[in-house]
This record gives C-alpha cells, sequence and structure tokens, in this order.
C-alpha cells in the first residue's frame, strides 16, 4: 500500500448513492482504484439535491475510500443569477459552485496529505485549481469532463428558440457563450495536465477545441454484479405495452424530455395502442411530474432498484434533445436485454447501430 499512488477526488456533489449518470461514473472509478489497492480520498459538495450523512454510509462503501462532505449552497437563486447577467462576464453556474468552506477543507486536506494525482469531477470546480497549485505544485490535476459543458448550454437554447420566450433563449445563449468561453480558456491554456472525457467524441471535440495536454477517455462504467436474472422483453399481442423512462428529473434536460414525449408523442401512441402504460421514474420529481394525472401514466417517484424497474417496465425510452456524455441508463438497459428507443442525442458516444442494438 504505501508505494501505491494516493488519489484524490473532487466532487461537485457527493458521489453516493450513485443514483444518476455522474455519480455512477465517479464511484466505478472509486471502486477500480480501491480495488487495485490505492488509496484513495473523497471530497464532495454536499448539496440540497444529492444530501448525504457521511455516518449512514454503508461500511462497505466506506471501505473503498475516506470521504469528506461540506454543505454547499448551489441551489439557483433568482437575485445573483440576475446580478451576475448584467454586472458580470463570467459565467453564473460556474460562480455558484465556489464555497469558502469547500476551499478550507480542501486546503486543510492538501496541508496534511501527498497526493500523487488530483482528478476533478467537472468542468464547474475549475475555480479551486489555482488553490491545489499552491499547496500541491507538482500533483498532476486531471479533469474528469463528464460533458463538454458549453454543448449542453447550446442545445438548451436551441430547443429553447422555438418556445414562447424570448428570455430564456437569450439567457440561455448567453449562459452558453459564457461557459464556451470559460471552458475553451482552461482547455487551451493548461489547466488541467490531462483531460478524461467520457467518449472518444468528446476527446475529439476538446482537441479541437484547441487542447494539447494528454486525453484519455474513460467510459462511464457500470456495476453488473448485482443484476437481477432477466429475459429479452417482447410485447405480447394479448398484454397492453409497457413502457419506461427512468433519469434524474431535477436535470432540464430530463425534464424537457419527458415532457416533450408526453406532449407529442404519447397522445398518439395511446390512441393506436389502447391501454398502453408509461411508467416514469426518478428523483427530485418536479411538482409537475408529482401531480401528472394523465390518462395511462404512472409516476413512481424515486424507486429503491432502477434495475428492477427498468426489467419489469418493458420498453425503456430516451428522448434526449440536450445534453452530453454517456447515459448509463441506456448502457444498464442494454445490458437488461430491454428494447430501446432514444434520440441520437441520448445514444451519443455509446457505440451502437439504429435497428441492431437500438431504435433511434
Amino acid at each position: 500500500m504505501e508505494n501505491k499512488p494516493r488519489i484524490l477526488f473532487l466532487c461537485n456533489k457527493f458521489p453516493y448513492p450513485a443514483n444518476d449518470g455522474g455519480t455512477i461514473a465517479i464511484m466505478s472509478l472509486i471502486k477500480a482504484f480501491s480495488h487495485l489497492d490505492y488509496p484513495v480520498s473523497v471530497l464532495g459538495m454536499n448539496t440540497f439535491k444529492h444530501y448525504v450523512n457521511l455516518k449512514e454510509i454503508p461500511e462497505d462503501v466506506k471501505r473503498l475510500a475516506t470521504f469528506y462532505a461540506v454543505d454547499v449552497d448551489i441551489k439557483i437563486k433568482a437575485f445573483p443569477a440576475l446580478a451576475n447577467l448584467l454586472f458580470s462576464k463570467k459565467p453564473y453556474h460556474i460562480w455558484r459552485f465556489k464555497s469558502s468552506a469547500f476551499a478550507r477543507q480542501l486546503e486543510g486536506i492538501l496541508r496534511r496529505e501527498h497526493f500523487d494525482l488530483i482528478q476533478i469531477e467537472g468542468l464547474y470546480l475549475t475555480g479551486y485549481v489555482p488553490l491545489i497549485k499552491r499547496y500541491a505544485p507538482t500533483t498532476p490535476v486531471v479533469l474528469r469532463a463528464h460533458n463538454i459543458e458549453h454543448e449542453l448550454w447550446e442545445r438548451q437554447a436551441e430547443e429553447a428558440k422555438s418556445g414562447r420566450s424570448n428570455f430564456r433563449y437569450a439567457y440561455l445563449k448567453e449562459t452558453a457563450n459564457r461557459i464556451r468561453k470559460y471552458e475553451t480558456r482552461h482547455v487551451t491554456r493548461e489547466t488541467y495536465d490531462a483531460i478524461v472525457p467520457i467518449t472518444h467524441r468528446d476527446a475529439k471535440q476538446f482537441k479541437k477545441m484547441g487542447a494539447s495536454v494528454p486525453i484519455q477517455v474513460c467510459p462511464a462504467g457500470a456495476d453488473f454484479s448485482h443484476l437481477p436474472e432477466t429475459t429479452p422483453y417482447v410485447p405480447s399481442p394479448e398484454e397492453p405495452l409497457q413502457i419506461c423512462y427512468i433519469g434524474a428529473l431535477d436535470w432540464t434536460p430530463n425534464m424537457e424530455a419527458v415532457k416533450w414525449f408526453l406532449k407529442k408523442v404519447w397522445p398518439r401512441l395511446l390512441k393506436n395502442h389502447p391501454g398502453t402504460k408509461f411508467h416514469i421514474a426518478g428523483r427530485n420529481m418536479d411538482s409537475w411530474f408529482v401531480g401528472l394525472n394523465v390518462p395511462g401514466v404512472i409516476v413512481h417517484g424515486e424507486v429503491p432498484d432502477a434495475y428492477s424497474f427498468m426489467k419489469d417496465h418493458g420498453i425503456m425510452i430516451s428522448p434526449l434533445f440536450s445534453g452530453g456524455g454517456m447515459r448509463v441508463k441506456i448502457i444498464e438497459g442494454m445490458a437488461l436485454s430491454r428494447p430501446i428507443i432514444a434520440s441520437h442525442v441520448a445514444a451519443e458516444g455509446i457505440p451502437v447501430k439504429h435497428g441492431e442494438h437500438i431504435l433511434l
């Protein structure tokens, strides 16, 4: 153990429980390093949407790493967002992850311990790199890029263009421009010593942006050790169709995808296939979903076992129009032999063929 590399993960949300694509990707790497007997430490932001009590973490998870958590309020607030829009050129969505408490905890850890690698999980923690360089100047800093962030915002802006709110479109477009400049500046100035994107497609985009540091693709992992036994779902002419969606429904692209499906697809589907059931599951659901009253639609909220939900509810859909990185739920659905219908954006980064592995 003494000669094994020591690794520090910095996370903008606590990685346990691993119940969305981002936390699944983080925990898979923590597990991988731990299984190699690498000493791992994790400093995560404890946010309102993804809060955890360290004392309640299971012992088998605690054995993977030394976990630290700092309460950080990253809620979007109207007045600070407006003030930022009017009086600053920096992205508000970068600024809201600045925390003096998080910085103090990070400084304390770096003063006490030596690390051979520090990995920041996502662009929004870039603001802590100068502090890392001050207290650990020789330690490589790696950006684990779950998405190319400005593309996510550009796609949301394009979707908003056809909507009724000109202000929403203008705000999203301005946000996308600010994040693009911020992201490009740090990629080209070699703020990071290496970049680890989740898909080969994102790796190519970073190179187009001017990145000159080493880039190593590392796909999002998924632990299938607890995969339930299952057989391929084959719709029966005698039984109603079962369709399901599962995802983090506190993330805007997911919310917009499900709302679009309910508005544009579901009425026609129900008309042509009476009796069809559409099951929706996800954590931190907006009140819009909780109060949904649509024929044939069943809202489950957060489910205790995502694998069982996917196994029990037939055809999976993923109708994303914006987003980035890789949809782990599609990988999990394929492992469960579920038929999957997805948009091209949702399947980005996954080597699948239409009509062979998935319907696009």
